[in-house]
């Protein structure tokens, strides 16, 4: 697999880049959402700062350890240049 030196969205659809976009901010949408549920009910939860460092660290290596799996599995099967969302 060689690098052609220009970005994948410079040859995407439109409808490709506004099926991005919308992901993005409904992505965004849900982190502030969440955040702002968490600050709010942090009081009442009893949880100390050790804990949520801790949570934090180990949300953080299992999110990045389930990403790389995806795309190992993906570069495996063949399947890095599908798209599943776009027609």
């Amino acid at each position: 697999m060689k690098f052609e030196g220009r970005p994948f969205f410079l040859e995407s659809k439109p409808i490709e880049r506004r099926i991005m976009r919308v992901s993005v901010g409904a992505n965004l949408a849900v982190i502030t959402f969440c955040a702002a549920y968490l600050i709010l009910q942090y009081k009442s939860s009893g949880i100390t700062w050790p804990y949520i460092v801790v949570g934090v660290l180990v949300g953080y290596l299992i999110a990045d350890f389930a990403s790389g799996l995806v795309h190992w599995g993906m570069d495996i099967l063949g399947l890095a240049k599908l798209c599943l969302a776009a027609p």
